[in-house]
């Protein structure tokens, strides 16, 4: 560790002084919005319809039944012939006690300020309505004759049971109004938890990456740990695309080596873990709600040992892809835990393996470690890391595999370690996805002809390696897959995708119609291309549908591509054209096998784009494609590579603010 003189101190200092301030204000919004300000509650059905405007003098009021029962703020739609026909005048809003008829809060509003369809939030201190009945009232005075100040209706839930009054005149429909009430529970212990680990985490990761100089692959394991823990809370298991299914196969697992009942279309499990499943539909769109619901149940759930039989449609997929998660759940059936802490144990089994094979990957590259760990710390990694999706051993194997290949590429004295890296990464990685990443295994061919001259031994090896990955991908392809359990063929031989329950494109109409598949790819660039490249870069979490900033995205894929060029203390270590040539054919090939395997599956003949193409079928091989980057041309500075894998960990708290404001 190199000592710092006292110049040197002070700008490091200045640097920490502006990272934490900048943070504690993102963290001070954060916790307005999400906190301090409350969470807001539609009490409402669908809007209905507006009533005929208010006129001077007029009184409307709303009783309604809060579940909540401390309330900050009450949200009115007010309504306008368009907004030049607000008029002048005064809404005087009250919150009362309907029995009592005591003024709790009040307020008024101009009504120049009034627009159509916009939000009004009636804002007070917090109000204990518990043994109360509430009710909102809105009156208009000193309203001019050209106003036009209506209000929209809505149908009745549990929350507001009685219709609106309007001068003592019983309308049809209740006002269509929400509540914000502060209640500080699991999200808010949640919003908390993780603001205060990422401070930790950019301080604690400042100073090991940038004043004590660790060694890259030492940072990243720290980095990877602590970020996790946060995703891990965040963005718990059922969240992630297709996790239901992954569980029911780690369920698989679990069964036949604890000898529960495995049929082909139903299993049995404990009904404390049926019961954890269930929160499967409630997680995939997030809320204050499902957050509370999951660790409520997570904390406090049944741990009963009864079990159940359910009905499932079997998803075909390697079942080594779920060893790990699989041992995790047999464990927490073992030492009793409920259905959610089981869950999680799988998961963590996933994470842990994770881990250790992407720092492994990290260590033994020769070059680029920094522009690896940026993609390894990537939200969408991450969140694949922290779920029971295979997706995790797919990333962690590729990139190992990858940096296996770059070893074996730049380092002419290799261990018989990294030989052995090599193959078992390369059998486990090549056969995922419907082989759409066998491509990959020409990367053995080509490190085995670069050392033909140096080292006959090793070419042979490295040919044995490519045989032997060939041959168990074809083994893993014929005896444990049938190919996508989704599409199905029909009478005709005509493909049916089983999902949009309609015919589906086959191979013999595509090489039939050139012109026609080429017009599908490129509508699938236009149409498709910002989605599948913001959600490679971590732009699009959950299923989908937590949004992370396009501006964090760019951080991701700049910092990335800085962060791969030659730097001044591997600057002799330098990558032929050809090789670069060749990373960039297998990238693309990898991608043509994405797309195909889609069109031919998922996609039906009604679509003019090939459906379901995710950034994240990508990230295996997004390494090919970035080290293709690295040339003589540019160069970088040790510090500035440094730079470029903290400003990555820099930007990873606007993931937590794009998770909070999607939900």
């Amino acid at each position: 560790m190199q000592k710092l003189t006292k110049s040197e101190w002070k700008k490091h200092i200045a640097v920490l002084a502006v990272i934490v301030i900048v943070f504690l204000l993102f963290a001070g919004n954060i916790y307005h919005r999400f906190i301090g300000q409350g969470t807001t509650m539609n009490i409402n059905t669908d809007r209905s319809s507006i009533t005929r405007q208010l006129k001077e003098g007029e009184k409307l009021v709303q009783p309604f039944e809060p579940v909540h029962k401390k309330l900050s703020e009450l949200n009115v739609y007010f309504a306008t012939n368009g907004n030049s026909q607000n008029g002048e005048g005064t809404i005087h809003m009250q919150l009362i006690d309907y029995d009592t008829k005591e003024v709790l809060a009040e307020s008024d509003i101009n009504t120049a300020a009034v627009y159509d369809q916009q939000r009004y939030q009636f804002q007070f201190s917090s109000v204990d309505v518990t043994d109360r009945h509430p009710a909102l009232v809105i009156e208009m005075k000193e309203l001019s004759n050209q106003a036009t100040i209506g209000f929209y209706l809505s149908g009745q839930t549990k929350q507001v049971k009685e219709t609106c009054v309007l001068d003592e005149e019983n309308l049809e429909y209740s006002l269509l109004m929400e509540y914000s009430y502060r209640e500080f529970g699991y999200t808010e212990c949640l919003i908390l938890f993780a603001l205060a680990a990422m401070l930790f985490i950019l301080v604690g990761i400042y100073f090991f990456l940038v004043i004590w100089k660790q060694q890259l692959h030492r940072v990243y394991l720290a980095a990877v740990i602590l970020l996790g823990i946060v995703y891990i809370f965040l963005l718990p298991s059922l969240v992630a695309p297709d996790e239901g299914t992954h569980i029911y196969k780690a369920i698989e697992f679990s069964n036949s080596l604890l000898g529960y009942d495995n049929s082909p279309d139903h299993f049995e499990l404990r009904n404390c873990e049926k019961k954890g499943l269930d929160l499967h539909a409630p997680m995939l769109a997030l809320s204050k709600a499902s957050y509370d619901e999951y660790y409520s149940m997570f904390l406090h759930g049944d741990d009963s040992d009864e079990r159940t039989a359910i009905e499932y449609e079997t998803y075909v997929t390697p079942q080594y892809q779920y060893f790990l998660p699989g041992i995790g759940i047999t464990l927490g059936r073992l030492l009793g835990l409920n259905g959610l802490k089981t869950f999680a144990l799988g998961m963590l089994f996933n994470f842990i393996f994770y881990v250790a094979l992407t720092w492994l990957a990290i260590r033994i590259l020769p070059f680029g470690k920094a522009a690896a760990a940026i993609i390894c710390l990537l939200p969408i990694s991450i969140q694949q890391a922290t779920s029971y999706s295979y997706d995790c051993m797919i990333i962690a194997t590729a990139i190992l595999f990858f940096a296996a290949f770059m070893q074996l590429m730049y380092d002419r004295e290799c261990t018989k370690y990294t030989y052995i890296m090599f193959a078992v990464s390369g059998m486990l990685f090549l056969p995922t996805k419907g082989l759409a990443y066998v491509p990959a295994v020409v990367l053995a061919g080509y490190a085995a002809l670069s050392r033909r001259k140096t080292d006959q031994k090793a070419m042979w090896k490295l040919f044995g390696i490519m045989g032997v990955m060939l041959v168990f991908t074809l083994v893993i392809k014929l005896f444990f897959t049938n190919g996508n359990a989704e599409v199905v063929k029909s009478a005709s031989s005509v493909p049916f995708v089983k999902w949009a329950q309609q015919p589906g494109y086959s191979l013999k109409m595509l090489l039939e119609h050139p012109l026609k598949t080429m017009d599908m790819i490129w509508n699938t660039i236009y149409l498709k291309g910002e989605f599948i490249f913001t959600s490679a870069f971590g732009g699009k979490l959950g299923w989908v549908n937590l949004d992370v900033s396009i501006l964090v995205v760019c951080v991701y894929l700049i910092t990335a591509v800085l962060a791969v060029m030659p730097t001044e203390k591997n600057i002799g270590v330098q990558m032929k054209g050809s090789t670069r040539i060749l990373l960039l054919l297998v990238f693309f090939a990898c991608i043509a096998c994405v797309f195909a395997g889609m069109l031919l599956s998922w996609t039906t003949i009604s679509m003019d784009y090939i459906e379901g193409v995710q950034g994240r079928y990508f990230l295996p091989v997004i390494l090919l494609a970035l080290f293709a980057f690295r040339g003589k041309g540019v160069r970088i500075t040790e510090s500035l590579e440094r730079t470029c894998l903290m400003a990555a960990i820099v930007v990873q708290p606007f993931t937590l603010a794009g998770i909070l404001y999607s939900i």
